[in-house]
């Protein structure tokens, strides 16, 4: 994003609201002077790894001022692979029937290392599916049980 700064936050999921706030202004040309009614036009979907930190996505929700219903928690693979681990081939599935139903895609929060065990989504596999869907990745990982963004 051009004009960009570094932002200091207390409560660290503040970052990545902030970074919602910057992918809703680039995805909805008109939001800067229609404000949230542009988001009727196309209801907004932010995707996270159901093996994300609790709370996260309603929180972000709650600061955007998004109903519950723009969070889609994508299913963790209990098929084939890790049962920790996005299931990359549903959330594009999830994904394509959203934009059928006239649903914009902006976010995906995925895992680097989650706070129990350590367990990391495909994130190779799931950037090609951003880029694919003109959506961010945002990635969250835990060292040490301490979060890293």
């Amino acid at each position: 994003y051009e004009n960009g700064s570094a932002y200091f936050h207390e409560d660290n999921r503040d970052g990545l609201v902030k970074v919602c706030r910057l992918v809703i202004n680039a995805r909805y040309e008109e939001y800067a002077s229609e404000g949230y009614a542009v988001l009727s036009s196309k209801q907004p979907v932010i995707y996270q790894s159901a093996s994300c930190r609790p709370g996260l996505g309603q929180h972000l929700c709650s600061q955007l001022g998004l109903p519950l219903s723009s969070l889609c928690t994508v299913p963790c693979n209990t098929i084939f692979g890790s049962q920790h681990q996005m299931d990359v081939a549903l959330l594009d599935k999830i994904i394509q029937e959203d934009i059928e139903a006239g649903k914009l895609p902006l976010l995906l929060i995925a895992s680097a290392g989650t706070p129990g065990a350590g367990h990391t989504d495909k994130l190779g596999r799931l950037k090609d599916l951003c880029d694919q869907y003109n959506m961010w990745l945002h990635v969250e990982g835990w060292v040490n049980s301490l979060p890293l963004q």
